[in-house]
């Protein structure tokens, strides 16, 4: 879901919510969940970004990330979005 500009980032730690548009499954489900895990573990073995706590919603994740600065914050996060693989658990 779209979102506005965040502020400059100089190393630090954030709080980030990626949420779903109306229509999906919960995100709470079985296989959801397995996915969101899997995805936060591959983001967490590279070097940008580092997801130290998640809290799961029926439609949307809160997540505790640490970052160097925004660039690194934004291109952790496009990765995560990119390799959640909820597109191919829902079809």
């Amino acid at each position: 879901m779209a979102h506005g500009s965040r502020e400059e980032m100089k190393g630090g730690v954030a709080h980030v919510t990626i949420k779903l548009k109306r229509g999906f499954r919960s995100l709470r489900k079985k296989e959801e969940m397995a996915v969101l895990r899997g995805a936060i573990a591959r983001v967490n073995q590279g070097e940008l970004v580092r997801i130290v706590e998640f809290s799961v919603m029926s439609n949307h994740v809160h997540l505790i990330v640490e970052a160097e600065n925004s660039g690194d914050l934004s291109k952790g996060m496009a990765s995560l979005n990119t390799g959640l693989g909820l597109n191919r658990l829902w079809d």
